[in-house]
């Protein structure tokens, strides 16, 4: 068989996979928190380091990526996905319950049914019990109660203050009062959490 079909056989099956995953960034566009993944195609770290002296765009991945496809025959295959944990753009609401992570290695807490799991999706409501909850209604965890599984109560219709460390405080009658702190986590390791 002649090597160029391997070629455009690799080709098409990469550009496939490539497509599932622009598709699913496409689907997910206006969710919130969402994290766009991407693929490398071949052994680009490789071929990367190797030739990176002739590289028109020595700080552009995808330029030199296309570069290097477009001068070498290889056999393209997809070597690794990996999700891009950038910050994407803020968009203002008029719910007070709606908050927004400057940090991109940051996470809300949550109880869900299978346990603690982390969002940056910070559209949150508050539930017939009073506890803020996400669209799910997953509890939103407090930094005190992340370890006994409590939640944040909030007085309905109470005006809400947010500091930058996650404590929210509500008036009741004009006295403020301290409703708890989110639980905001941190991961050494990013790459290796599950969407």
């Amino acid at each position: 068989m002649q090597n160029g079909y391997y070629a455009a056989t690799g080709a098409m099956a990469t550009q496939f996979n490539r497509l599932d995953l622009t598709s699913n960034n496409l689907a997910n566009l206006n969710t919130n928190g969402f994290k766009r993944d991407d693929a490398i195609t071949g052994d680009f770290l490789r071929l990367y380091q190797e030739y990176r002296e002739q590289l028109p765009l020595e700080d552009q991945t995808k330029a030199s990526a296309k570069y290097l496809n477009r001068n070498l025959n290889r056999v393209p295959i997809l070597s690794e996905i990996y999700t891009d944990r950038s910050l994407g753009a803020f968009e203002g609401t008029n719910n007070p319950l709606d908050f927004a992570l400057t940090s991109p290695n940051l996470y809300f807490a949550i109880q869900t049914n299978e346990g603690v799991a982390y969002t940056r999706d910070g559209h949150f409501s508050v539930d017939k019990d009073g506890f803020l909850v996400t669209l799910n209604g997953f509890k939103v965890l407090s930094r005190s109660g992340l370890n006994e599984k409590g939640g944040i109560m909030l007085m309905p219709n109470a005006e809400i203050e947010v500091d930058q460390n996650g404590g929210i405080t509500f008036r009741d009658n004009e006295a403020q009062i301290q409703a708890g702190a989110l639980a905001l986590v941190s991961f050494s390791e990013p790459k290796n959490l599950k969407k």
